[in-house]
């Protein structure tokens, strides 16, 4: 007679993902979701952009090139001025940077023990690229960057934890919803705007509706992957 044993995994036995941390960010996005097309999610857009931008200004460091300069204007619009370096990678990096940082985001509230130490180094980052690469000095860009930057210092040393996990996972779902969101108005809705998808275009010669649509499957499965891994129940 053959032995059968059960398996009593914790995996198996309560299920792969934790329902607190699944509803959690259900609950974030439905919020950021109602809030869309209002004031309250005009300051997110436009920190999205930022890690756009920065993004376009990464991969020109990382290539060789340099940064003239970024702007950002109160029509959640910006530029990066770049020479040198690897142009198609400098191009790609905008729509799929400002994804990854939201990937990244998401991922360090469910992650991140001391999720402080994460939102100071956020508000850091915000003041070090306002003060340096920012143009104009004192223009929209500039103080965006400064008051965005010590409002998450402020926070960093003030707020209770729990509320560190709900800013993470609101900028985090902001900026993947936004990528693409952004991808479709810009690339798709608008294919003869100008865009990352028809410098890169140009460069290729590849219909810009295509580069669009690469860049929204990979947002897609990016944070299909990201949610997934955050939502994952912890082994004690």
């Amino acid at each position: 007679m053959s032995d059968f044993k059960e398996n009593t995994s914790p995996g198996r036995r309560r299920g792969l993902h934790d329902l607190n941390e699944v509803w959690a960010l259900l609950l974030v996005f439905v919020i950021v979701l109602l809030l869309w097309n209002t004031i309250f999610i005009a300051p997110l857009k436009i920190l999205v952009v930022f890690f756009h931008e920065l993004s376009h200004a990464l991969a020109a460091l990382m290539t060789g090139g340099q940064v003239h300069g970024i702007e950002l204007n109160i029509r959640q619009g910006g530029l990066t001025y770049t020479s040198g370096g690897n142009l198609f990678l400098i191009t790609s990096a905008g729509y799929l940077g400002s994804m990854l940082w939201g990937a990244l985001l998401i991922l360090a509230a469910r992650f991140v023990k001391r999720r402080q130490n994460v939102t100071f180094m956020l508000g850091l980052l915000l003041l070090v690229t306002g003060i340096i690469f920012m143009r104009p000095v004192f223009g929209f860009g500039f103080i965006f960057c400064l008051l965005t930057g010590f409002l998450l210092l402020f926070l960093a040393s003030r707020a209770h934890a729990d509320w560190h996990d709900f800013i993470l996972k609101l900028l985090g779902i902001t900026s993947c919803l936004y990528a693409v969101l952004d991808i479709k108005s810009d690339v798709l809705d608008r294919p003869h705007m100008h865009s990352d998808a028809v410098a890169l275009q140009q460069l290729t010669l590849i219909p810009s509706v295509i580069w669009g649509l690469i860049w929204i499957a990979l947002s897609l499965i990016c944070t299909w992957w990201c949610l997934k891994l955050a939502t994952r129940r912890r082994e004690v």
